[in-house]
């Protein structure tokens, strides 16, 4: 079995009535979920997306089965980010930036990354059942990084 080293991207599930402390507790439980599962191969990125409704995302790079389809770990997706502006976003979302950008599909076009600072892209199915672009602003983020002995610990 053949592993290749992929970035992904769990979510992390809370309520938005749960206090600062219970998300703290959720987002450790998150990250000790992924190293019980993976192989990673970078520290883990915690991230808060501005929206609406709070939400936050663990990201990190692990070695997968080149066969993998699914995550073992709910709410678990493969991810693709741009390092220079910290872009993340689905292959399906690029397909859309391009339209959104030039208004046709292109994989040979050049996206503006630096439009798209500290955000992320997604598609979502909504309530009619089509797919529509969603994109939102990273408004924080911190590193968890594993020490020598197993423990997760928060760097600022």
């Amino acid at each position: 079995m053949e592993e290749n080293v992929r970035t992904m991207i769990t979510f992390v599930p809370f309520e938005q009535t749960d206090t600062e402390e219970e998300i703290q507790v959720k987002i450790m439980r998150t990250a000790e979920s992924i190293v019980d599962n993976f192989k990673l191969t970078t520290d883990m990125f915690v991230y808060e997306k501005d929206d609406r409704n709070r939400s936050i995302f663990v990201t990190y790079k692990a070695e997968i089965p080149e066969e993998s389809k699914q995550s073992p770990i709910p709410n678990t997706k493969f991810i693709n980010r741009n390092a220079k502006t910290n872009t993340f976003f689905s292959i399906n979302a690029l397909n859309r930036i391009c339209l959104k950008e030039i208004g046709r599909q292109d994989s040979t076009h050049k996206v503006k990354w630096d439009n798209y600072r500290n955000m992320i892209f997604l598609i979502r199915t909504n309530k009619d059942g089509e797919k529509e672009l969603i994109e939102n602003k990273i408004s924080k983020y911190y590193r968890l990084s594993i020490s020598d002995n197993g423990k997760i610990e928060v760097i600022q």
